[in-house]
């Protein structure tokens, strides 16, 4: 499956206005780096405040291998590191040039001056940080989407009558059971049978008047959609407000 582009709408902030271009250049310190070249480390400490004025950079973060993964662009007018103005954490990703990339860096104490001096830094503040709030949000809720679904196609495969069988005979499959097994809700359940029952895993489901389920199931599709489907918990925290962006 290709994977969905979480990068939050700042991605596509514009550059920032001729009046705001040149106050950071005037106040901050106007770094390049190479395409390829790390701008910082996930795990560093947030000391540091950037804002792209021209070309993209990649966000990354190491899956539970150590793999870096990458996660997110972000282009000119975008800003990384402010959490850190906030609360004192650890950065929460790799930032990476992806091309040519020019950034004007402030100390977290610089930069809040910079914030009380002109409103359009204050506004950008404000919009990227509602922007990686919604992006984060957004990447929870199919996070756990595509978890509950996995959770309910295993608990089908788990009704496996005999391992030798690629087509299984008739089977029960009970929304409610299957619900309380797994702790998805029942309609989450019905919602996943249904979607199976489109990719031929699942064969003329027939529910009774209770809503329990007579069906054939094909073993082999099923096995094959939970590979294709496995959430990959390595590469995002729900737990991490900073979604999928680094600061």
């Amino acid at each position: 499956m290709n994977p969905k582009d979480y990068s939050s709408p700042d991605r596509q902030a514009g550059r920032p206005s001729r009046k705001l271009a040149d106050f950071l250049t005037r106040h901050g310190k106007v770094r390049i780096y190479d395409a390829g070249k790390t701008v910082f480390h996930e795990g560093d400490t947030s000391h540091w405040v950037y804002i792209i004025l021209a070309g993209e950079a990649e966000v990354l973060r190491a899956d539970e291998g150590g793999q870096e993964n990458v996660i997110a662009t972000v282009g000119p007018g975008s800003m990384f590191g402010e959490m850190g103005l906030f609360h004192d954490l650890r950065r929460t990703g790799t930032i990476r040039a992806r091309e040519s990339l020019k950034v004007v860096v402030f100390s977290n104490d610089d930069f809040m001056d910079a914030v009380t001096q002109l409103p359009e830094l204050t506004i950008r503040v404000i919009r990227s940080l509602s922007s990686k709030v919604v992006a984060a949000n957004e990447l929870a809720s199919d996070l756990r989407s595509q978890r509950d679904r996995w959770a309910v196609a295993y608990a089908i495969v788990r009704q496996w009558p005999e391992q030798g069988e690629r087509t299984g005979p008739e089977v029960v499959l009970d929304p409610t059971r299957i619900s309380a097994d797994t702790g998805v809700s029942r309609p989450g359940v019905k919602a996943v049978i249904r979607e199976l029952a489109r990719r031929g895993a699942i064969i003329t489901p027939n529910p009774d008047s209770s809503g329990v389920i007579r069906s054939r199931v094909d073993y082999a599709r099923l096995e094959q959609w939970l590979a294709e489907h496995r959430p990959d918990s390595g590469n995002v925290d729900e737990s991490d407000e900073a979604g999928t962006h680094a600061n």
